[in-house]
């Protein structure tokens, strides 16, 4: 005795009101985009059936596209992935429109440049390291890391050091070293990615031991910082004109050609609307060695508080032991003095 599947599913005869048929009938062929998984529908709307039931009509039309959609699918050949069939899409062919452009890949440091270079591959660290010392795993960086400066108790001393030189000290002042130079291959990477040939760093750098060249240079640049470039300043006896050399404002005449000034209004247009922004090389430097300043002005302050709050809060403790020592004395010297009745 044969059993049939509508006969297990309780579904005698009504399987065709059940379950529709995946041969869905158009007059007109809807285009397909796999890759999109986009289906274009060209044929009308049936207005008549749209009126009688607005719900039903959309909910069988979006089922009849879905359905040819998945035939369409299924013509791709697939693939069996851990137990999981996988279609494997073609390239898509409609070109849908983005709100912003696609990002653009991001520059090579020189680092990534020259392993590229020589075809070195990135050795994969795990996170965790074993240490020995605590018998532990600790992370490779960050809180709590493996070797930490802070975990070093005592420094063995080198035979060509001198051994007056604080070890600690030394330490703290290569990490800073480390920690500044990273900072600055950072910068460098940033302005190798940003296209910019030279720095703008200032001529006249401080050092310890100034020459007369040098000397006269930084008075001829703090001569031209003035508005007037140095030429109402007041001058000694025998002090030459300062020859301040740099690039003048050029002002474009009020009166000129339409095309001119047209080319240059778009330029500026071009440069406000240019999505990467230029960078000032100098300013940043400039703006973090005076965040750089600030945070250690500020961790100065902060331990200057803190021993000051910690000699108050100790005051303000042996004031409240002294008014409870005069407190307990005062209601003995009471109690001794009282009457009985």
């Amino acid at each position: 005795m044969t059993t049939r599947v509508e006969d297990i599913l309780g579904l005698n005869g009504e399987t065709e009101e059940v379950f529709k048929t995946i041969n869905v009938e158009k007059p007109l062929d809807c285009e397909f985009d796999i890759g999109e998984l986009l289906v274009v529908d060209p044929n009308a709307i049936e207005e008549y059936k749209f009126k009688q039931n607005e719900t039903d009509y959309v909910d069988n039309l979006s089922r009849d596209n879905v359905q040819l959609l998945i035939n369409e699918l299924f013509k791709i050949p697939t693939e069996v992935k851990e137990d999981t069939v996988v279609f494997q899409l073609p390239k898509p062919v409609t070109r849908i429109p983005r709100e912003k452009p696609c990002p653009k890949p991001k520059p090579l440091t020189k680092w990534e440049e020259y392993r590229k270079k020589k075809g070195l591959r990135p050795a994969k660290k795990e996170k965790l390291v074993w240490d020995e010392a605590s018998k532990e795993w600790k992370p490779r960086y960050g809180m709590k890391r493996i070797n930490s400066e802070k975990e070093v108790w005592a420094i063995p001393v080198p035979e060509t050091a001198d051994p007056m030189v604080d070890q600690f000290k030394l330490m703290r002042e290569k990490k800073k070293e480390r920690i500044a130079k990273n900072e600055f291959q950072r910068l460098r990477n940033i302005q190798r990615a940003h296209k910019i040939d030279k720095f703008a760093v200032s001529s006249v750098m401080p050092t310890d031991k100034p020459t007369p060249e040098l000397m006269s240079k930084a008075a001829a640049v703090a001569k031209g910082s003035t508005a007037s470039l140095g030429k109402f300043d007041r001058k000694l006896a025998l002090e030459k004109e300062a020859k301040i050399k740099g690039k003048k404002r050029k002002f474009v005449d009020n009166i000129g050609s339409i095309s001119t000034e047209k080319e240059r209004t778009m330029k500026i247009l071009d440069e406000l609307n240019h999505s990467r922004p230029k960078l000032n090389y100098a300013r940043v430097v400039e703006k973090q060695m005076k965040k750089d300043v600030k945070e250690e002005i500020r961790q100065k302050k902060e331990k200057k508080r803190g021993t000051r709050s910690s000699k108050k809060l100790g005051n303000k403790k042996a004031a409240i032991k002294m008014a409870k020592l005069n407190r307990i004395k005062g209601k003995a010297k009471g109690a001794k003095g009282k009457k009985r009745r």
